[in-house]
Formats: C-alpha cells, sequence, structure tokens
C-alpha cells in the first residue's frame, strides 16, 4: 500500500508534464507531399482524457509525431525522476 501512493504521485505529474507539453508543443506547419497525400505522422488523432478534478473527458487532438514527442518528453522525465536527477527540477542555486 505504501509503494501504491508515490506511483499514483509520479503517474499524476506525468500526466501534468504531458498537458504542459501539450500546451507547448505548436502545430507544425503542413508539410508538402509530392503525392498530394499527407504522411502518416501528419495525420491527426484525437484521444479523450480525464482531467483530474473534472467530471467530463475533453477532446485533444495532435499529430502522431506530436503525440510521439509528448510520450519520449513525458518517458524522459519519469526516468530523470526515477534515477534521482535534479537537473531539470533544480536551479543553480540548488533545491
Amino acid at each position: 500500500m505504501k509503494t501504491a501512493v508515490p506511483a499514483c504521485a509520479i503517474l499524476f505529474g506525468l500526466a501534468a508534464a504531458s498537458a504542459a507539453l501539450a500546451q507547448a508543443i505548436e502545430m507544425p506547419p503542413p508539410a508538402a507531399s509530392v503525392v498530394g497525400k499527407p504522411s502518416d505522422g501528419d495525420k491527426v488523432v484525437c484521444r479523450d482524457e480525464e482531467k483530474t478534478g473534472q467530471r467530463f473527458k475533453s477532446r485533444v487532438c495532435h499529430t502522431k509525431t506530436q503525440w510521439a514527442a509528448m510520450g519520449e518528453f513525458g518517458r524522459s522525465q519519469l526516468e530523470a525522476s526515477q534515477m534521482g536527477s535534479k537537473a531539470n527540477t533544480c536551479s543553480a542555486g540548488g533545491c
């Protein structure tokens, strides 16, 4: 039971970081393709996400490339927190 609380805290932190990244990532300009069809990475994918403290889900849409970038960012942040890295969270003056 004691490990469930930190695991939930990490998941909530990861969700918050993903939401912040989703707002920070800008939509790239549409790439011109030779055939006129969008590439697979330019395809828009929408997901219904639950936000903490809200009763309703909200629809979030990004390209496959952006979803992959957000997932990689979340994984790297989780890995950094598990390794005890304070490089991304502490200022130069210390914590």
